[in-house]
Order: C-alpha cells, then sequence, then structure tokens
C-alpha cells in the first residue's frame, strides 16, 4: 500500500473513530432541540470574523515568503482560501500540500520545496501558540487531573519538535555563508554519488524555506499576525457559544482552540470530521461549560460554519488560477 493511500486510510479510520466516541451515549433529541433553538443572527459576524481570521493567516504565510519572493495579499489569501478548500475535500490535510505546489506552479522562481517548507515554517507559530492556549487555560480552568498530565506531555513533545525545526532554520542560515563544498549539508549528501545533488538542491530548498523563521523581523511579523488571527477564532468560538445559548469566558473560548488544535495534528478525513467535533465537544465538558449534548451541539455549529465558509470562499478563489501552468508542470512531472 502507497504512502498517500495509508495517510487517507488512517484519516478515515481516525474519524470514524472519533466520531463513534462522540456518538456514543449523546441524547439526540436534546442536540437537536439545542440547535434548533440556535440564533441565526450570530452567523454573519461569525462568517465575517473567519474570513479576517484566515486572511491574517495567509498574511502570515506571506510574511515567511517575503525573504525570497514578494506575492500580493490577495493572491497568498486566495492560494490559503484553496489550501483549506482542498483539505474540506481530501483526506490527510492534502491541502498544506496543495498550497505551496500551486505557488510553485503559479511563480516559476519559486521551487516547490521552498514553498512547502514556509508552510512548515507557518505552521510552526499554529503549533506554538496551540499550546499556549492549552496550557493557559489549564492553569485556570477546574480541570481534571489526567487533562492537565496529558496537556504537559503534549506540550513538551511539541516543543520539542517546534524547537528542533527553529534549530535547523538557524543552522541552515548560519551555513549560507560557507562556500557550496564545505557545508555540511553539501558533504552529506555527496554520499548518494550522482543523486547527491539534486537531493542538496531540494533539501537546500527545503532548509532555506525553512530558515525564513531565523530572520527576528520576520519571525516577529509572522507572530503579530498569528496573535491577530487567533484572537479572531476566538471571537468566532465566543460568537458560537452564544449562538447555542452557551456561555463562555477567554479562558474556555482559548481551550476550545487549544483542544481542536490537537485534533488537526491527528491524520482526519476531509473536513476533519468526527476529529473536530470529538475535541470541541470534550473542550466544553472537560471545562465545565456544557454536558455532552449541548457540547455536540457546539462543535456541530461550529464545524458547519467553518466549513461553509472555507468552501464558499476557497470556490471563488479557484477562479481566474492560471490552470494551465498547473497542468504542464503536473505533465512535466509525469
Amino acid at each position: 500500500m502507497s504512502g498517500d493511500r495509508l495517510k487517507t486510510l488512517l484519516g478515515i479510520v481516525c474519524g470514524l473513530v472519533f466520531l463513534g466516541l462522540v456518538a456514543r451515549g449523546v441524547d439526540w433529541g436534546q442536540v437537536g432541540d439545542t440547535i434548533a433553538n440556535s440564533r441565526p443572527i450570530y452567523l454573519l459576524p461569525i462568517a465575517v470574523l473567519l474570513v479576517f481570521h484566515y486572511f491574517s493567516k495567509a498574511m502570515r504565510w506571506r510574511v515567511l515568503l517575503s525573504g525570497h519572493t514578494d506575492i500580493g495579499p490577495i493572491f497568498a489569501y486566495r492560494l490559503t482560501m484553496i489550501g483549506f478548500l482542498m483539505n474540506n475535500i481530501f483526506p490527510a490535510r492534502i491541502g498544506e500540500l496543495g498550497r505551496p505546489y500551486l505557488l510553485s506552479t503559479n511563480r516559476p522562481g519559486i521551487s516547490f520545496s521552498f514553498a512547502l517548507a514556509t508552510v512548515v515554517g507557518d505552521k510552526l507559530f499554529d503549533l506554538l501558540l496551540v499550546i499556549a492556549c492549552l496550557i493557559v487555560p489549564a492553569s485556570v480552568l477546574p480541570l481534571p487531573d489526567f487533562a492537565r498530565t496529558g496537556i504537559l506531555v503534549l506540550a513538551v513533545v511539541c516543543l520539542s519538535i517546534a524547537g528542533a525545526a527553529i534549530a535547523a532554520s538557524f543552522w541552515h542560515a548560519r551555513e549560507k555563508g560557507k562556500p557550496v563544498e564545505q557545508t555540511g549539508l553539501y558533504r552529506l549528501c555527496s554520499l548518494f554519488g550522482r543523486r547527491g545533488k539534486p537531493l542538496y538542491e531540494t533539501i537546500g530548498n527545503f532548509a532555506e524555506g525553512l530558515a525564513t523563521v531565523s530572520s527576528a523581523r520576520r519571525a516577529l511579523a509572522a507572530l503579530f499576525f498569528s496573535l491577530i488571527s487567533f484572537s479572531l477564532l476566538a471571537a468566532v468560538v465566543y460568537m458560537t457559544l452564544l449562538m447555542v445559548n452557551l456561555e463562555g469566558d477567554v479562558m474556555t473560548c482559548l481551550f476550545v482552540i487549544g483542544m481542536i488544535g490537537i485534533g488537526f495534528m491527528i491524520p482526519a478525513p476531509p473536513t476533519s470530521a468526527g476529529n473536530f467535533h470529538f475535541f470541541a465537544k470534550e473542550a466544553l465538558v472537560l471545562a465545565g461549560v456544557a454536558a455532552e449534548a449541548p457540547a455536540l451541539s457546539f462543535a456541530i455549529v461550529a464545524h458547519i460554519s467553518q466549513v461553509a465558509i472555507v468552501t464558499l470562499v476557497g470556490v471563488v478563489s479557484l477562479i481566474g488560477l492560471d490552470w494551465r501552468k498547473v497542468r504542464e508542470m503536473g505533465a512535466q512531472k509525469r
């Protein structure tokens, strides 16, 4: 079985498992009543907040790309939304590959490996803030001991991964000033003989893209847009709670974001169905904000609203993209 098929199968299995856990023992009549009594007046502000949330994420990616190329904010936003649209259609969050691929096909001077690395760097900021959204509320909310222990273990693992990636970016930035033959990466790739040079170029482009986070100016600008993005998302969570007649404070909203972020780290089916519902529901239950049925109602409404806005804006973003270049590059690779 190929790696792609294995990821797809694993994502579907994980989604089904989480859907099963969500559905077990839930009073669906109460879930239906809660959704039926929701207040749709909050849909418009939720949609507006989500649009600007994703725009902030696109501007963060644009900042990381600025060390190598300058793309317009609208173009960055369109590619970002197309990537999230692909996540809604395909399993295993394939949109994280689609976004850099479309950039490389529409900007010939940008390699796919470089663009992919900037997406990885982009996700590092999400990872760090997700951990913050778990640790900070855990010190305030009345969470059970097992939840606090799990958050601590996850935080250590994620911070280790982020630290290793950031260290690698600084290492490459330091190596960049040396002659190619004297770099550790070149000497390592040379062990592969004739394949060493293309391997070096691919890894080098990826490392260069990842090294964008080693610039203090770009890192601070990316952090700024990350904070805006997460603040807007917290407002979305708050509005969605009000929509289903629940109440929550800032810490609850941050904890919901952190828990949903855990779900995004796990292989998932399209739209992260199952993963999203399970972790969003458990966040409210663990925080003592809602019982099982109202918490699941929140998860369903939040998921539908986010999938709807991503799908709508993503489809509009497809219009006018140079698909001829995409087909030509795909044919060359085949």
